[in-house]
């Protein structure tokens, strides 16, 4: 009897999911009292041309901030979506899906909603670490809200 195997390349079967670094930015901090344009931000003038012209009216607000991926010359992934998920101490996880609108030096930068939300399980409202170990995923843009 002969076995024909195939080769399967691993993405097909594994999605990636990699642990980095999140970061509190105050950048990404807004209120829907006083909107905020989106002017300063590595992707500006993508998120002009999809209709975003201030941060409350990103789709997946308050879930957005910079990536280690985008700069100046690589706007490309601009209004990536990612899924972030933070497992506290008591091993309890928080996910959230966010939009990648500007650049960041070194792994993910968010507002303070974000981190206050990806660590609800273990920090008060009005307490939350300003760096935390996250496992990020790339997603499908309409899970941010995103339908460019």
């Amino acid at each position: 009897m002969k076995f024909i195997w195939s080769i399967i390349p691993l993405t097909a079967v594994f999605t990636s999911v990699s642990s980095i670094l999140l970061r509190y930015n105050s950048t990404y901090d807004y209120s829907d009292l006083i909107p905020r344009p989106v002017d300063g931000v590595t992707c500006s003038n993508k998120l002009k041309s999809e209709g975003y012209n201030y941060f409350n009216e990103i789709p997946s607000r308050p879930n957005f901030g910079g990536a280690y991926f985008i700069s100046k010359d690589n706007t490309a992934a601009c209004s990536a979506c990612r899924k972030f998920t933070y497992t506290n101490s008591d091993k309890t996880t928080t996910s959230v899906f966010f939009t990648v609108i500007d650049s960041a030096d070194e792994g993910f930068t968010a507002s303070k909603q974000t981190m206050q939300t990806l660590q609800a399980s273990q920090a008060p409202e009005d307490f939350f670490l300003n760096e935390i170990d996250i496992s990020e995923m790339p997603v499908d843009e309409s899970n941010c809200g995103i339908t460019s």
